[in-house]
């Protein structure tokens, strides 16, 4: 009589089949996010949304770079201030190290926003950024949200998330994630009053009763772009 192949295995090889395809369509979306050079807010800068952020009375521009038009200047000047933000609870969690922090800065398909006021020679913020698979899905990961010292608490890490999700969504995303350190409870609750909740694939969620000091969080494309609906403060 031949083989007989049963419902549930001909269900298990189609949706496997549907997995791969969708694996593929998002390496492929990956492939071509990391291939455009240009600028990422272009078009959003030429319609002023996010050269219209008021900050000591002067306006913020948003402007991206990639790891080869960022320059060794700024590239030292986004690790000064990881550094300085970060490296004891680094330190708390993994540890610190300048040369990886430096590599991760620098690979190649580093994204950069920078928030610069007109009035300042140095940006006051900026977001590290990568398009990514992340098991099958094609994602932005934030991997830095950097704010300078004297600049925080006015809005420049929500300016810069508010770019990062436009950006996402521009490029084809299906997800936003970022990884926080627990012991920083500030950057926890900014993200989750932005609406980024725990990712399955995150510690936390793997284990709930786990110590470890991270977690990842995410935010699905239809929830992409309500960062300005979000009230300051």
């Amino acid at each position: 009589m031949g083989k007989k192949t049963s419902t549930k295995g001909k269900e298990k090889k189609w949706k496997r089949i549907q997995e791969n395809e969708k694996r593929k369509e998002g390496q492929d979306i990956v492939r071509k996010a990391n291939a455009y050079h240009g600028n990422l807010m272009e078009e959003e800068t030429m319609d002023g949304t996010f050269t219209r952020f008021p900050y000591e009375n002067h306006t913020i521009h948003v402007i991206s770079y990639d790891a080869r038009t960022l320059g060794q200047e700024r590239l030292e000047w986004a690790f000064r201030i990881c550094k300085t933000n970060m490296k004891q609870l680094y330190e708390n969690v993994w540890g610190w190290d300048d040369a990886k922090k430096m590599e991760e800065l620098n690979h190649e398909n580093a994204r950069f926003l920078l928030a610069c006021p007109d009035h300042r020679m140095e940006p006051i913020g900026y977001a590290h950024i990568r398009f990514e698979m992340e098991d099958s899905r094609h994602v932005l990961y934030v991997y830095e949200l950097q704010v300078c010292a004297d600049a925080q608490g006015k809005g420049i890490g929500k300016l810069l998330m508010a770019a990062v999700e436009t950006i996402a969504q521009k490029m084809d995303m299906a997800w936003i994630l970022l990884t926080v350190l627990k012991e920083n409870v500030g950057a926890v609750n900014f993200y989750y009053k932005l609406g980024y909740r725990l990712d399955d694939s995150s510690p936390g969620a793997v284990d709930p009763m786990g110590q470890c000091g991270y977690e990842i969080l995410s935010k699905p494309r239809e929830s992409f772009g309500c960062v300005s609906e979000v009230a300051d403060g």
